[in-house]
């Protein structure tokens, strides 16, 4: 269910911590890595609850309305397209998310105000008058509102991140702050490991004059990780939402974390698995295939996330013949985009060229299937 992209992401996440740690036990960072994929369901599954809570209160609000006083023909006879959305129906019932809400122990009890909030935006925007204006009966027009509201309201609430963060949803890697005391025997060290992303420091600390006593930074996550794993789960919750049929019934099962492929060699679970481990294993082998194709660059000052991209994109190369190399060249170039320096895209564009050419040469990429070398 999570988009290759996604899972690239995580891997990269994964590989970076491995290398950045004093204990090295692959196995145990394999682990690490799937059970933080798995917690992005629990994640979606948090804010596909907050859905509910949000069609619950309006529906408290009708009741409140009817049992008023002097009640308006408005209150006794409200506008029910809202609470009895189809969509949101089904999830109401079904097992397999009331049991997953039910490990999980999720309760919105103590956060009325957040939820009252949201439900008032929600009823003072366009899309929720046109939508209240519609006839009920489309399944895919339910549907499509309340990702609408997924997507507009409830994932860029700061309100909603906050509650989640309170509550532990957020994982160490998406809060972490650091700062760094930037000086010139760290930033020019033999050891380009010593500071991730160096060259982006290195450009910070001679824009800043190349001061004596050093330069203080202070970096948040998102310029490490610009999609954490809240807005990752986003879009999981969106996928497990648009996954969800008119024909679906109580005992519908939810889709996998994990899409499985055409056959086995091609399942998410064994693209995360492989991808990982062949980096860390192959990695000598594959840092002197990259470093004999780098020409004018000092090896030891390659920043520290193209070296991984690299490194990544040359086993996604050669150890999966059902991915076509376009696929592979595209994604790591956007990745280096994303999460590198603002030159990285055009570096390992140029560097998987010729890695690619050297590979062909060699017979060293098989591409068979649907992902045949055009």
């Amino acid at each position: 269910m999570l988009s290759r992209r996604h899972l690239r992401i995580k891997v990269l996440q994964a590989i970076y911590a491995y290398h950045q740690s004093d204990i090295h036990n692959l196995e145990s960072a394999r682990k690490q890595l799937l059970a933080s994929i798995e917690r992005l369901y629990d994640l979606a599954i948090y804010q596909i609850s907050f859905l509910l809570e949000i069609v619950s209160l309006a529906r408290t609000l009708i009741d409140e309305g009817r049992k008023k006083h002097l009640p308006t023909p408005e209150d006794l006879y409200p506008n029910l397209r809202f609470v009895e959305n189809a969509l949101i129906l089904k999830i109401e019932n079904n097992r397999s998310f009331l049991k997953l809400a039910d490990r999980l122990k999720i309760s919105w009890g103590n956060y009325p105000e957040t939820i009252r909030r949201l439900l008032t935006a929600i009823k003072e925007s366009p899309a929720y008058a046109a939508y209240m204006a519609t006839p009920a009966g489309s399944f895919k027009t339910d549907k499509d509102f309340i990702i609408n509201i997924l997507e507009n309201f409830v994932v860029p609430d700061e309100g909603v991140q906050a509650l989640l963060e309170e509550k532990n949803i957020f994982w160490a890697n998406d809060a972490r702050h650091q700062t760094f005391k930037i000086t010139s025997d760290k930033l020019f060290s033999e050891n380009p490991e010593d500071l991730p992303d160096r060259e982006i420091f290195i450009k910070l600390y001679r824009e800043a004059g190349s001061p004596a006593d050093g330069l203080e930074i202070h970096v948040e996550e998102d310029s490490f990780y610009p999609e954490n794993d809240y807005h990752i789960a986003a879009g999981l919750a969106k996928r497990i939402l648009n996954e969800f049929k008119a024909s679906w019934d109580e005992f519908s099962p939810l889709p996998p974390l994990f899409k499985p492929g055409f056959d086995e060699e091609d399942s998410d679970e064994i693209f995360v698995n492989r991808l990982f481990q062949k980096t860390i294993l192959r990695d000598n082998e594959i840092s002197g295939l990259i470093i004999d194709k780098i020409t004018n660059w000092d090896p030891e000052r390659l920043a520290v996330m193209d070296m991984l991209l690299l490194k990544m994109a040359v086993v996604e190369l050669t150890e999966f013949p059902s991915i076509p190399v376009k696929v592979t060249l595209n994604e790591y170039i956007d990745l280096a985009k994303a999460y590198s320096t603002p030159k990285s895209g055009q570096f390992v564009n140029g560097v998987l060229d010729k890695v690619v050419a050297s590979l062909n040469e060699q017979g060293k990429i098989t591409k068979s299937g649907r992902g045949l070398i055009e």
